[in-house]
Parts: structure tokens; sequence; C-alpha cells
């Protein structure tokens, strides 16, 4: 009888076991469903940010948008779009050099918060830049060169935790260059050349590890030239074409990665 009453017991587990199997699956079946949701949610969200950059353009003469359609979901596969596929499907990169675009940045890219690259050089657009591009601690590369852009380069930039390489030459840019941008950890390219730019360098600039290039040319700056304090990383600066005043600092000659 005792053999038997064991038996049973293995048999049939108590009211409390029943229980917490039942919690743990109907958890476990939740956190997926609410994972795949997230994941879904975040996926649209790219989509909706990209439709809502191709409504601010107004002109599209070389047709680069025209997979870019409402009635599209697979927006991975639209023209000048690429995504990462792990851990789940995000914009990472958006590119579309020269091909004539008119019309103004969105500030609805902010949406796009896994961006590393942003490229739109040699098009036609114009307005300000969005201050919301500062959202974007993901973003890496920044190339907005040759367009007709105006007003002041947004405070924010500076706060793109991972912003290496920023070119803005070439537009209309004007106000100062925003210290905070020049504080940026990780800046190793800063083009600004050919711009309306006014005030003086900003000190900092000169003042990182990791800066590569700068090339401030063709503005017009005023002011001294900062001194270069452990710049072991810079090869090419360019002040060329403005209205900077005093003396070469000394300090430039001990900038040994100089070319």
């Amino acid at each position: 009888m005792a053999q038997v009453l064991g038996a049973k017991s293995l048999i049939v587990p108590s009211h409390h076991a029943l229980f917490l199997l039942c919690t743990l699956i109907f958890l476990s079946t939740n956190t997926i469903i609410f994972s795949s949701a997230q994941g879904s949610n975040r996926t649209e969200d790219d989509r909706q940010a990209l439709l809502c950059f191709k409504s601010g353009i107004s002109r599209n003469p070389a047709s680069v948008l025209g997979s870019w359609r409402n009635d599209s979901l697979n927006f991975c596969n639209w023209q000048g779009v690429t995504c990462s596929m792990t851990p789940a499907i995000r914009v990472v990169s958006i590119q579309f050099r020269s091909t004539l675009l008119t019309g103004t940045l969105s500030s609805c890219m902010s949406g796009l918060t896994s961006l590393v690259q942003m490229d739109l050089r040699n098009n036609k657009l114009s307005g300000s830049t969005p201050d919301e591009i500062g959202e974007l601690l993901r973003l890496q590369t920044l190339m907005l060169a040759g367009n007709r852009l105006a007003g002041n380069i947004p405070l924010s930039l500076g706060t793109a935790a991972s912003l290496g390489y920023v070119n803005l030459a070439n537009n209309s840019l004007s106000g100062v260059i925003p210290v905070s941008l020049s504080n940026s950890s990780l800046l190793s390219v800063l083009i600004l050349s050919r711009n309306s730019l006014s005030g003086e360098i900003p000190a900092s600039l000169f003042n990182s590890s990791k800066l590569v290039a700068v090339d401030l040319q063709w503005n017009v700056l005023s002011g001294e030239i900062p001194h270069f304090q452990e710049m072991d990383a810079l090869q090419f600066v360019n002040l060329t074409g403005n209205l900077l005043s005093g003396t070469i600092p000394a300090s430039l000659g001990n900038v040994s990665s100089l070319h």
C-alpha cells in the first residue's frame, strides 16, 4: 500500500506546483508577445519616420523615392535605405547622394532611433537643420554638404553621443560653431567649410585626442586661433579665408601627427 501511495504522489502534482507551472507559462508567453509587439512597434516607427521624411521632399526628379509608398511595408527594400536584421529590423542608414532632391529635412526623422549614417550630400535641401538630429544617439556619420541649408548649427548636435564624422560644407549656415559640438567626445572629422559661420573658434575644439581633421575654411570666423592641446591624432587643419587675427599658436608645432 505504501508503494502505491508513493507512486500516486509522484504522478499527481500539488495544487501549488500546478499554480507555479501555469504562472511560468503565462509569464513566458506574455514576455514573447510583449517583445514581439515592442519590436514590431519600433519597426513601424521607422517606416512612419521614413514616410515623414518623404513628405518634406517637394521635388524628386530622379524618382529615387518611387519605392517609398504608403502601402509598402517592406521599407528595407526601399531605395537608399539600409536595415539591420538583428536583434530587430531597424533602419541604420539613409543614402541619397547627388540625386537632386529638393525640400526640407523633417524633425520626425528623430524617430529613426537606430540610425547610424545619414548621407544626403549634394542635393537641393533647404531650410534649417532640425534640432532633433541631436536625439539620434547612435548616429555616427552626418553628411549634408552641398545643399542649401541655412540657419544655425543645432546646439543639440553635440549631444549625439556616437557622432564621429560631420560634413556640413557648402551650405549657407550662419551663427557660431556650437561649443557642444566641439566637446563631442568621439568627433574625429569636422568639415564646416564654405558657409557663413561667425564668432570665435571654440577653444575646446583643439583639445581633443580623437580629432583627425578640421576644415573651417571660407567662413567669417574671427578672433585668435586657439591653442592646440593633446591633439595626438590631428592630421589636417584648414582655416583659410576667415577673419582670424593674432599669431599662429606655437603649440601647433607640437602636433607631430599633422601632415
